[in-house]
């Protein structure tokens, strides 16, 4: 969490901790997979839910629901253990581990209450960056101990309320953070509707076996020590310790900024594919004029949702790069790929 502005006022901070039986300790290790992200800031995400009711009692939300919440979450851990415990890095060891011991205090999860325009902040046109930033959580670290999750809940009275997640991207990328968040909701509409023994179904069980990645050449190792070296040019002002586990400051720009929603429909998208096809054998004939070495790429029968957007996108930065910056050429344009089922023993999907 950024800072609570004026408009936000905490209610409770706790942490929820697996139910006593969960097991003794357990740990697992990062694989090279985890550790490039190891300093990395935290994933951070909001989710928003209107009440069904209007005018709901804020009592009601902090006496009937948010002990729903806790004790949901606290079944969601023992399933997911290792996110109730941090990222260590044992002095015997060559690489840091996530470690979960029953001394641990579990989850920080802040309540708070917020008078910020419920609506507005759900409404798709542009507004202040800053105004979503306080409905996230910290995500705690230190040299010797990163925090794996911690969590947010803010009461907007009478409208409705919003849960904020910020997970380390070494121990949870996005798939596995919603698989979680699935989970606990499941388990909390089960506790809802009074089920005497809540259960998760098998899609929901997290695969913690890290053991199953193999890495003969030793990549882990080798991100691990380039670490210390890369951080030192970009941060030379932070304890750049090989052994740190402190969270690098990504501070995110807030001034002049703001946010937006935009919702592309299936006929753009249906437009925009048109469009690139339409132009494709003119563009390739003009590449091979620039560079005669270069083999085109056929014509495709058609291009996905996730291609036509990432380039609509693409096209959109640049152009507004362009406006401000009329003499910078290029950007980076970045994006993640899941491994999982690209690995020579595929890893299961949960």
């Amino acid at each position: 969490m950024a800072s609570l502005n004026s408009s936000i006022k905490i209610h409770e901070h706790c942490y929820v901790a697996p139910p006593p039986t969960s097991g003794p300790s357990s740990s697992y290790p990062l694989t090279f997979f985890d550790l490039i992200w190891l300093r990395f800031h935290p994933v951070e995400r909001s989710f928003f839910y209107s009440f069904p009711f209007p005018n709901t009692d804020p009592s009601f939300f902090y006496e009937k629901v948010v002990p729903k919440f806790k004790t949901s979450l606290s079944l969601t851990l023992q399933h997911f253990l290792l996110l109730a415990g941090n990222i260590v890095w044992p002095s015997e060891l060559k690489t840091p581990i996530v470690q979960h011991t029953p001394d641990d205090v579990g989850i920080s999860l802040i309540i708070t209450e917020s008078e910020t325009d419920f609506d507005l902040i759900l409404d798709n046109s542009p507004h202040e960056t800053a105004e979503s930033r306080s409905f996230v959580p910290n995500l705690e670290s230190s040299d010797t101990h990163a925090s794996d999750i911690s969590l947010q809940i803010t009461l907007f009275p009478n409208k409705g309320f919003s849960i904020g997640i910020s997970t380390h991207h070494a121990v949870l990328d996005g798939k596995s953070s919603t698989m979680f968040i699935k989970a606990w909701a499941s388990l909390c509409y089960q506790m809802d509707q009074e089920s005497q023994s809540p259960s998760l179904v098998p899609e929901f069980e997290p695969f913690l076996d890290r053991e199953i990645i193999k890495d003969p050449t030793g990549l882990d190792l080798h991100f691990t020590n380039n670490w210390t070296e890369s951080l030192t040019k970009f941060f030379p002002t932070e304890n750049n310790s090989k052994r740190t586990l402190k969270i690098l400051p990504f501070p995110p720009k807030l001034d002049d900024s703001v946010r937006a929603t935009f919702e592309i429909t299936r006929a753009d998208l249906d437009k925009i594919k048109t469009r690139v096809l339409s132009k494709w054998d003119n563009a390739t004939m003009n590449e091979q004029v620039l560079e005669s070495s270069l083999i085109p790429y056929a014509k495709p029968h058609t291009l996905s949702t996730f291609v036509l957007t990432c380039a609509y996108v693409s096209v959109c930065i640049a152009k507004a790069i362009h406006g401000v910056e009329s003499n910078r050429q290029k950007f980076v344009f970045a994006f993640t790929v899941d491994c999982r089922a690209r690995l020579e023993q595929p890893v299961p999907n949960n």
